[in-house]
């Protein structure tokens, strides 16, 4: 079966939004009206260079125990592994500004969404040649309320890297072992 030009192969209503094409050379469209289903025991993509989704949200969801599991995994015989990458690409890049967070979400008794535990990172200094850095673990202390616990951030000099551990004055710190 060939379609030339800009013919599409439409399905279920003809003036629907169901339809394969060749939009330009080289890119093949799939549109649907408000989904596309794929069902299979599995899913493989195969791309030399890159997948690119672009979404404001990408869910995964099953009711099996101890799943999803997200993997990255590399084959490569050398000393590299794989790498989780966040990338805040903004023109107006500002101090203070997230660039990206890890969030553990679940409810509570109440049956009400509570945030448990949070991994952030943000900007403490973007000034070309003292770029600066801040990483905050937080967790819910409490009432519910995320309170940082281990801040590392920026120091005011190079390889400076400043800890503190804590969240005021009530805060137990232990160690085990030696120190």
């Amino acid at each position: 079966l060939g379609l030339l030009l800009t013919t599409k192969l439409k399905f279920h209503d003809i003036g629907g939004g169901e339809e394969i094409f060749a939009s330009e050379d080289g890119i093949l469209a799939v549109n649907a009206g408000t989904r596309i289903n794929t069902t299979a025991p599995t899913v493989a993509l195969f791309a030399a260079t890159e997948v690119i989704v672009n979404s404001p949200k990408l869910s995964m969801w099953t009711s099996n125990s101890g799943r999803p599991i997200v993997s990255l995994e590399c084959f490569n015989a050398d000393a590299l592994g794989a790498t989780l990458q966040f990338v805040k690409d903004g023109a107006s890049v500002a101090d203070n500004d997230v660039v990206g967070t890890i969030k553990f979400i679940s409810e509570d008794d109440g049956s009400a969404v509570q945030t448990y535990a949070t991994i952030e990172s943000t900007i403490a200094d973007m000034t070309a040649g003292s770029e600066g850095g801040k990483l905050t673990l937080s967790v819910a202390s409490h009432d519910g309320g995320l309170e940082p616990g281990l801040l590392l951030s920026d120091g005011n000099l190079d390889a400076e890297v400043d800890v503190t551990l804590g969240n005021g004055t009530a805060s137990v710190t232990a160690v085990v072992g030696n120190l």
